[in-house]
């Protein structure tokens, strides 16, 4: 399964990063999509790709992020934009502790 996750990652990061929470890059993701992308996040990347005791690489820590930024950057409306940030922070420690971990490594 490690293989899997390492390859999919790779391909991953080749493609627009909005397409981690949906394939329509001008709509804000469902919910069915922001918790497969919350799934996966928390258990393939939580399992595989961890980079010492603080949680994801940097590499894919950076891709989440980059797929959140996707949608603050899109004429979105800002209510609902707060809210999904809201829902993926909390939704996905991990990548939380991971995020602020890189923000303190900077």
């Amino acid at each position: 399964m490690a293989v899997c996750v390492v390859c999919f990652m790779r391909l991953a990061c080749c493609l627009p990063a909005y397409l981690l929470f949906t394939t329509k890059p001008g709509q804000m993701p469902s919910l069915e999509c922001r918790k497969s992308a919350s799934d996966f996040i928390n258990h393939q990347l939580r399992s595989y790709d961890q980079e010492g005791a603080y949680g994801l690489s940097y590499i894919s820590t950076s891709y989440v992020l980059r797929a959140i930024l996707h949608f603050c950057q899109a004429n979105l409306e800002v209510a609902k934009v707060c809210t999904f940030i809201e829902d993926v922070l909390c939704a996905c420690p991990v990548f939380t502790v991971s995020l602020l971990n890189a923000l303190n490594m900077t």
